[in-house]
């Protein structure tokens, strides 16, 4: 039996309506992409479109994705048509992820779409994303010391 599960997720982050810029990430992990915005230009959140997916209670292994870092057919590497950037990720368990993102002014239209390609039966599934900021001082305060002691 084949399965397929559509989520779709409006607005990421940042900005006034500014446009997005979007870019593959060097040396992608979890399929990985770099998002800036004009509006807070010195921010680059390193969006990771994938880190796992769990099934029930059994995990496929954090950071399976791995993509190139040039643009391809979408199958197991990015594919851009016009402003949608995606791609297709088939795990060894018989699930495939494909993932669409596309800038929309100041977020990211996501699509996500889990197919079974297994016999077994998916339940309670789960896909992970992450969004670091570690290379968005913006997001984090000015450090103050008050007493020995920082602010965070």
């Amino acid at each position: 039996m084949r399965i397929t599960i559509c989520i779709l997720l409006v607005s990421l982050c940042c900005g006034n309506g500014a446009n997005l810029e979007i870019a593959i990430r060097p040396g992608s992990e979890a399929g990985a992409i770099n998002v800036r915005s004009p509006d807070s230009s010195g921010d680059v959140l390193d969006f990771r479109t994938c880190e796992g997916v769990v099934v029930g209670s059994k995990e496929f292994g954090l950071f399976q994705v791995k993509l190139p870092a040039k643009f391809g057919d979408g199958d197991k590497s990015w594919r851009r048509d016009g402003n949608t950037w995606s791609y297709s990720w088939p795990y060894a368990q018989g699930v495939t992820v494909r993932i669409a993102v596309e800038p929309d002014g100041d977020s990211l239209r996501l699509k996500y779409t889990i197919r079974n390609t297994g016999s077994n039966t998916l339940d309670a599934v789960q896909l992970h994303t992450c969004i670091p900021t570690t290379e968005a001082p913006g997001f984090f305060p000015p450090t103050v010391v008050r007493n020995g002691q920082t602010n965070w």
